[in-house]
C-alpha cells in the first residue's frame, strides 16, 4: 500500500506542471495521502498482532531521530546525485554513461565503507557516533566543494 501510496505522489509531483496542477493531479495526491492513511489505520489496527512496522520502535527517541536524520540525507545526497547527472550532461556535454561512470566513485566507496562503519558503530558508544557527526559534516563539506567548483 506504501507503493502504491508512493506511485501516485510521484506521479502527481512529476506531472503537475503538465497537468497545470489541475483537478486531475490534485485528486492524484488525495489518492496518494488517502491510501497512506487507510496503511497507517490498517498498521495501528495490528499493532497487538504482527505489525509490519511495530510503532513502539518511534517511542524511542534516538530511533525517531535518527530515521529523521536518514531521510534528510538521502533527500541530499539523491538530489545532489540527480543534479550532478545534470549538471554533467546540460553544462559539460557528457553523454548519461559518460555522467554515470562520472558518479560510480561516489558510489563505490560508499559501497566499500558501510561494512567497516557498521562493525566500528557497533564497538562504540552510539552517543558519541552521534554527537560527533562526523559523517554529515563531511558529506557537507563535500557538497559545498561541488557547488563551488
Amino acid at each position: 500500500m506504501v507503493s502504491l501510496s508512493c506511485l501516485f505522489l510521484t506521479y502527481g509531483l512529476i506531472e503537475g506542471q503538465h497537468f497545470k496542477w489541475s483537478i486531475y493531479i490534485v485528486g492524484i495526491l488525495i489518492i496518494s495521502v488517502v491510501i497512506f492513511i487507510i496503511f497507517y489505520v490498517q498498521q495501528k489496527l495490528r499493532q497487538k498482532r504482527d505489525p509490519l512496522i511495530p510503532f513502539a520502535l518511534f517511542e524511542d527517541r534516538n530511533y525517531t531521530l535518527m530515521n529523521v536524520v536518514g531521510v534528510f540525507f538521502s533527500i541530499g545526497v539523491l538530489g545532489l546525485m540527480l543534479l550532478l547527472s545534470i549538471y554533467f550532461q546540460s553544462i559539460l556535454g557528457y553523454d548519461a554513461f559518460r555522467a554515470g561512470l562520472t558518479l560510480v566513485p561516489a558510489s563505490l566507496i560508499s559501497m566499500c565503507v558501510s561494512p567497516f562503519a557498521g562493525k566500528f558503530s557497533n564497538k562504540i558508544d552510539g552517543k558519541y557516533l552521534v554527537l560527533g557527526l562526523a559523517g554529515l559534516a563531511l558529506t557537507l563539506i563535500g557538497m559545498i566543494w561541488v557547488i563551488l567548483s
